[in-house]
């Protein structure tokens, strides 16, 4: 690496130096007071430069010349213009040992500067054969990610097909499973199809249930015989009651629960004094279908949907259950909950079972 003939100091990558045209040195722009402006001018008007040294060992011998040319301007020390005529041939001035050596040492600079090139572009060449391989090793992964993703991705699509497919397979199947749960709740309410359940009677020591249906018959003006009767017997009562539990009544015929539940509809406010029974207070008798749990809890439901919506009319029919808005509107069956949700379809059109 080449030194500064002034400081003996090295020269920083891209820093600006300058050559002696008489001695072949090189110089920091700083070690010859030259400013950055003036060695540009220099460059640009390829002008030779001769050092402060070179300049003071023939300093004696141009004085005269100097002072001739004062007047044409000022000529900063260590440039000269490329108009001055009387400064002699630098070149001239070299000695064949001086110009040897510059030589020599400039086929030193550049064996050396050769020498690191090679060093340096092997190296560059290592690097750039390693990145090469990194990057087709990348570009295998890159592509086998590729092949993984598209698999993938027609996974995931045969998968949202087929969970399409299940989807509706399962509203389908969850259509036909309230379809059957209804058909169940019909077949268990058909079996109460003869039945009614009469509360609000009084508990009795003395006389049997089916003793006091027959005494609720005989009030009602419709006898109850024994060969009537399929089933009767009280339910066991639940804390609130205060009269006994409801009585449980089943016909052998249907026809027969049909005449009994018209003669209790002409007698709506039956109470515990039209049976004979003078003990406690009177207590109002209620005669009803009977229903099924299930019948029950929807028919519950219905009541309070015609609380709320200001609907007029609910009734049993059969075991059905059926809501009407007004003596003006079309009854609607109500076989589940559903059918409650149903708000814009209430009032307008029968439904049927």
């Amino acid at each position: 690496m080449s030194e500064c003939g002034s400081c003996t100091k090295g020269f920083a990558n891209n820093h600006y130096r300058v050559s002696c045209t008489a001695c072949f040195k090189v110089f920091h722009l700083q070690c010859q007071k030259l400013k950055k402006e003036d060695y540009l001018f220099l460059k640009e008007q390829k002008s030779a430069f001769t050092c402060s040294g070179c300049v003071k060992s023939r300093r004696g011998s141009i004085s005269s010349q100097e002072s001739q040319e004062s007047g044409s301007g000022d000529i900063q020390e260590g440039m000269s213009s490329p108009s001055s005529q009387n400064i002699p041939s630098t070149v001239g001035e070299i000695s064949p040992g001086q110009l040897l050596s510059a030589i020599n040492s400039l086929r030193a600079e550049v064996k050396s500067a050769n020498v690191k090139f090679d060093k340096r572009y092997t190296e560059i060449r290592e690097e750039m054969k390693d990145v090469k391989d990194h990057l087709n090793k990348y570009s295998d992964a890159i592509e086998k990610n590729t092949e993984k993703i598209d698999s993938l991705t027609a996974e995931l699509s045969s998968m949202s097909d087929l969970f399409g497919g299940l989807n509706e397979r399962c509203s389908s199947l969850e259509a036909r499973v309230v379809e059957l749960e209804s058909q169940i709740s019909d077949n268990d309410q058909l079996v109460l199809n003869n039945s009614v359940e009469i509360s609000g009677i009084p508990s009795s020591n003395d006389k049997t249930a089916l003793d006091l249906v027959k005494l609720v018959g005989a009030a009602l003006g419709f006898d109850i015989t024994d060969s009537m009767v399929n089933n009767c017997f009280r339910r066991r009562p639940n804390s609130a009651s205060v009269n006994g539990g409801s009585i449980f009544l089943s016909f052998l015929r249907k026809i027969e629960k049909d005449c009994f539940m018209q003669a209790s509809r002409q007698k709506r406010n039956l109470t515990s004094r039209d049976l004979g029974i003078i003990e406690g207070d009177a207590s109002k008798i209620y005669i009803n279908h009977s229903l099924t749990f299930a019948k029950r809890k929807l028919l519950n439901s219905v009541k309070t949907f015609k609380r709320e919506n200001n609907f007029k009319f609910v009734w049993i029919s059969n075991g059905n259950i059926f809501l009407k808005k007004d003596e003006n509107a079309q009854p609607l069956l109500i076989k589940t909950t559903q059918d409650l949700l149903k708000n814009d379809r209430l009032g307008r059109s029968p439904r049927t079972s």
